[in-house]
């Protein structure tokens, strides 16, 4: 009776062990399962981090590059500015130097009218009495086939606004510089203020 209860007894602790590894085994499956879905969460959540970073990253590289590009437009715009200046200083320049010439040139034949070489072109001056339908006969001096006209002794010339023509090429020209459009000099000259004088093409009387 002793040996078949031993046998049993045997039997049942065999049985128990046994079922205690397979819940061993089940348990330890368990947490290998879990700490490997916790790992991958994990990874998950270190991956998102990551790509977060990395967006976080060059939305800032982008905003520096905007950053650059608009002060690179400012300093292009700054630049266009100063250009702008100095243009506008060379040609408030040139036009001193142009009126320097014409008041040099102005100047010169006033005090030596005989000795102004005369211009390409054949230039006359018109004043009030072309009002009353009267021609003005100027005294001119030919040289190398050209002629220059000078106004002499009439007050009413330093009334008149200043235009200057070219008869040559039949244009006239309300201009401060020394050339005609057509690149002919003029040098005119009178015993007045030249600047004012009206020039107008006539034809040789």
């Amino acid at each position: 009776m002793s040996l078949e209860e031993d046998l049993e007894e045997e039997q049942h602790q065999n049985r128990r062990r046994a079922q205690q590894r397979e819940e061993e085994k089940e348990r330890k499956k368990k947490k290998k399962k879990k700490k490997k879905k916790k790992k991958k969460k994990k990874k998950k959540k270190k991956k998102k981090k990551k790509k977060k970073k990395k967006k976080k990253k060059n939305e800032e590289e982008e905003e520096e590059e905007k950053k650059k590009e608009k002060e690179k437009e400012k300093e292009k715009e700054k630049e266009k500015e100063k250009e702008k200046e100095k243009e506008k200083e060379k040609e408030k320049e040139k036009e001193k130097e142009e009126e320097d010439e014409e008041d040099q040139e102005d100047e010169f034949a006033i005090r030596f009218p005989t000795r102004v070489p005369p211009p390409r072109c054949l230039v006359s001056v018109v004043g009030k009495v072309a009002d009353l339908g009267l021609r003005l006969r100027l005294r001119w001096r030919s040289r190398f086939g050209v002629a220059i006209t000078v106004a002499e002794g009439f007050g009413f010339a330093s009334r008149m606004p200043r235009k200057a023509g070219c008869l040559t090429h039949r244009h006239a020209w309300q201009t401060s510089s020394s050339l005609f459009p057509c690149g002919c000099k003029k040098r005119l000259y009178s015993h007045g203020r030249a600047r004012q004088f009206f020039y107008s093409p006539l034809p040789m009387l």
